[in-house]
């Protein structure tokens, strides 16, 4: 997937950069809604672009779609999982009453957010700039 956004700040070998709404590769047929945004992303620069890319400079980000199927399966599969584990294990252990599926589909959820991100930190995330555009955009983006 290929993101266009703005270098924010520079640091070492890594961009900020402030991606424009629905500007991806693959963001203007989903229709969820999500283009909507502009999240910031940081990226790594190599080579070349080190040397010539400065602060408000257009840049396009590739990141890899195994990337971004890999975390996104886990942001939304673990915490579904352990949702339903929870309930399983809960109404078990207080004899099929509801307040046993509550708490243990509550409990559940949480442990498996709490997993989702402590396991963000190993996790391998790498977008790259691939390509840098001198000039920023004076319309406000």
């Amino acid at each position: 997937m290929y993101k266009t956004g703005q270098i924010i700040t520079i640091k070492d070998k890594e961009v900020e950069v402030k991606c424009f709404p629905g500007e991806s590769s693959n963001c203007q047929s989903c229709g969820w809604g999500c283009h909507k945004r502009t999240p910031n992303l940081k990226a790594h620069l190599t080579g070349d672009l080190l040397e010539q890319a400065k602060v408000s400079d257009i840049v396009v980000v590739y990141i890899p779609d195994q990337s971004v199927f890999t975390l996104s399966t886990i942001v939304f599969l673990i915490p579904t999982v352990s949702l339903i584990t929870g309930v399983v294990i809960g109404g078990n252990l207080h004899n099929h009453t509801n307040t046993g599926y509550l708490l243990g589909g509550t409990l559940g959820f949480i442990i498996g957010i709490s997993c989702v991100y402590f396991l963000r930190k190993f996790i391998s995330f790498h977008p790259k700039v691939v390509e840098l555009r001198k000039g920023g955009i004076s319309n406000g983006r």
